[in-house]
């Protein structure tokens, strides 16, 4: 086994992310990331006695896709592994394409994952990645805990190569002389996300002197100590329950305070909730005042009433 990959099948042993005998979907685009995270299993596969299924999606939009899936097919035929491959079922278009596109590969993977019974999906998110989101989160608006990004492990999803740099993942293909596949759309700055990549993280770097990502990674742990923190302070029924009181949020820090409100949200079923939306309804608890309501994504709304916050249809 690679040096590389023996470390990584350490940490995740010694961390629990793996147990033997399971089941891994394995998302392969046919990129850098996605070909060291299938190879890198493959190494671990009689280790852990792994069950290992790839999945590439062609989305069908440009003209490399179906080069892309042949690649991956050729990589799973020498890795010895079965690969199945999704298309949408209706194009992906419009101005939202990549928020789609993401829903529709997340919303794939969860599916096949539960009709096969796996344990995990992994994904090839490596240190880079963590970055982005972490200044994606920032440039959108967010609060300290906000900054946590991605876990290794946040079942299903799983992602042993999120603290290491392209770098080491190029390193280890050039070990074992493994090709990859670019995607020419990464050079392009059409989206937020690309700009992040190839403009922001280079100038961070430059005016720094260092590799800033390490830098965003080392943030994002310690967001998640905050985090944990936060947890000891409230335990799960403070936001699973119908209803919410004032005197819940009131009693504490403003940062927990709007943590609580974002997770009884999410828990009631509400997407995309923004920063302001929440200053807002922790501005209104606050106040003391009942009688409001501050309208959500679909069709939802959140409201006080009698010093208690419930979700329902907005009126």
């Amino acid at each position: 086994m690679d040096a590389l990959a023996l470390r990584l099948a350490n940490q995740a042993q010694e961390h629990g992310w793996i147990e033997a005998g399971q089941r891994i979907l394995v998302s392969l685009s046919g990129g850098a990331d996605s070909t060291a995270l299938a190879c890198i299993l493959s190494e671990w596969k009689p280790k852990f006695q792994l069950e290992l299924l790839l999945v590439h999606f062609n989305h069908h939009l440009r003209a490399e896709s179906e080069d892309e899936a042949a690649f991956c097919q050729k990589l799973a035929n020498q890795l010895g592994l079965p690969l199945e491959i999704f298309a949408p079922e209706a194009p992906l278009g419009g101005a939202g394409i990549q928020a789609a596109s993401r829903a529709w590969r997340r919303q794939t993977l969860l599916d096949r994952a539960s009709s096969w019974g796996a344990h995990r999906i992994a994904l090839g998110h490596q240190i880079q990645d963590q970055a982005e989101t972490l200044l994606w989160r920032m440039l959108r608006g967010t609060s300290l805990i906000g900054l946590k990004g991605m876990r290794p492990l946040e079942i299903p999803w799983f992602r042993p190569l999120l603290e290491l740099s392209r770098a080491d993942l190029i390193d280890y293909l050039g070990r074992r002389e493994q090709a990859w596949m670019e995607d020419p759309s990464n050079a392009r700055n059409d989206y937020q996300r690309n700009r992040i990549r190839n403009q922001l993280l280079p100038l961070l770097d430059e005016l720094s002197g260092t590799q800033s990502a390490g830098k965003l990674a080392k943030l994002a742990r310690e967001a998640q100590d905050l985090e944990a923190h936060f947890l000891d302070l409230c335990e799960e029924a403070a936001w699973s329950s119908a209803a919410l009181s004032y005197d819940q949020i009131s009693d504490l820090k403003p940062l927990f305070a709007m943590e609580l409100l974002h997770r009884f949200l999410l828990d009631k079923g509400v997407r995309e909730i923004g920063r302001h939306q929440l200053e807002d309804v922790l501005r209104l608890v606050l106040s003391g005042k009942g009688g409001w309501q501050v309208n959500l994504k679909d069709g939802l709304a959140i409201e006080g009433k009698g010093r208690l916050l419930r979700v329902g249809v907005a009126g």
